[in-house]
C-alpha cells in the first residue's frame, strides 16, 4: 500500500467518496480527477503520474482497489492529514522538511532528491514511522498540488 491514513485515523471513521475508477487502481493510490463522459452519473478518478516533473494535482488516495469502470471509496485530500507512506530507500532524518521529494513514477513511493519541476514535490516529509529501514515515512501532501483540502 502506497499511502494509508495516519492522522486523523482509523480509515473506518473517515469520510470517503464514491468514485468509479479510470483504470486499474490499487489500495493506496494517489489519485486525480479525470473526465467523464457527459451522460455518465458519476465522475471518475485515475492513479496520477509521479515522477520528479509531475504535472498532475492529486484529490485524494484509494482506500481499496478497484478495476476500471468499478466503484473505488477515495479519502480526499484534507487539511490535518498526515499519510503514512512507502519509503524508496530507508528512512533519513535528513529529509524531514525537505522540498525535494517527489513520487516515484511507478511505484508512488516517496524518493527524495534530484531537480523538481511542475508539481513533482507532492509530499513533505514530517517523520518516519519505526526503524530507518522500515521505509515508512509519514508525509503531507503540498497544498499547492492538491485539488481541495
Amino acid at each position: 500500500m502506497a499511502f494509508e491514513l495516519y492522522k486523523p485515523g482509523p480509515t473506518s471513521t473517515t469520510p470517503m467518496e464514491d468514485w468509479l475508477a479510470s483504470g486499474a487502481i490499487a489500495a493506496g493510490d494517489v489519485v486525480k480527477l479525470v473526465a467523464a463522459a457527459s451522460a455518465t452519473a458519476q465522475g471518475k478518478v485515475s492513479v496520477i503520474t509521479g515522477g520528479q516533473a509531475g504535472t498532475d494535482y492529486s484529490y485524494g488516495v484509494a482506500a481499496h482497489a478497484a478495476a476500471n469502470g468499478e466503484h473505488v471509496a477515495i479519502i480526499p485530500h484534507r487539511s490535518g492529514q498526515v499519510w503514512k507512506a512507502d519509503a524508496a530507500a530507508d528512512c533519513d532524518n535528513t529529509n524531514i522538511g525537505a522540498l525535494t521529494t517527489y513520487l516515484a513514477a511507478t511505484t508512488l513511493a516517496v524518493t527524495t532528491g534530484g531537480t523538481i519541476s511542475n508539481n513533482g514535490n507532492r509530499v513533505v516529509i514530517i517523520g518516519h514511522e519505526g526503524p530507518a529501514s522500515a521505509r515508512k515515512y509519514l508525509v503531507v501532501f503540498n497544498h499547492a498540488t492538491i485539488i481541495g483540502g
